[in-house]
């Protein structure tokens, strides 16, 4: 006689000899009782692994949540400034699309589209620390009228994260 095996579809032990199960006659191939044990022990060490690393990445963002300062985006229609950290120039693009081309000749470190885009008018830049009113929000982007300097009362596009964030 063979060796037990367990049937994958009523999970009935069946001789390894057999074609059929004795318990539901399913044609089908059998599955070594220790290789069921190998995969729902492994399958139940991924899961365990995987909710100690969730749990502790948890644990972190509300950490980090508790340590960080209150803060809220601009409004529509507030007063606020756009800066970024360690200042210098901002580029807003002059429709939605512009910023997202603005947005990719950044990331492509292209000078020469960018300059072709001021020259066309399809982009500006602003200082840092730049007065604006925010008039339309987005959930990337807010659209900014300028208040201050060579600029102002352009309207552009820019990066939500570029907006100064206020303290509660």
């Amino acid at each position: 006689m063979g060796e037990l095996m367990i049937c994958t579809k009523c999970r009935g032990y069946v001789s390894s000899d057999a074609t059929r199960c004795p318990v539901c006659g399913a044609r089908t191939r059998w599955v070594h009782p220790v290789m069921i044990n190998v995969v729902f022990g492994g399958l139940l060490l991924a899961a365990i692994i995987a909710a100690i690393f969730y749990g502790a990445g948890d644990f972190l963002r509300w950490r980090s949540a508790q340590e960080a300062p209150k803060t809220r985006h601009a409004r529509l229609g507030e007063l606020t400034k756009i800066e970024i950290d360690g200042g210098g120039l901002l580029l807003l693009g002059a429709t939605e699309a512009g910023r997202d081309r603005v947005m990719q000749l950044l990331r492509a470190d292209d000078k020469e589209g960018i300059a072709a885009m001021f020259a066309a008018g399809t982009a500006f830049g602003v200082q840092s620390g730049t007065d604006c009113r925010v008039i339309e929000t987005g959930f990337f982007t807010y659209e900014v009228r300028i208040l201050a300097g060579e600029h102002s009362g352009k309207s552009g596009f820019i990066a939500r994260e570029w907006v100064k964030e206020f303290d509660r």
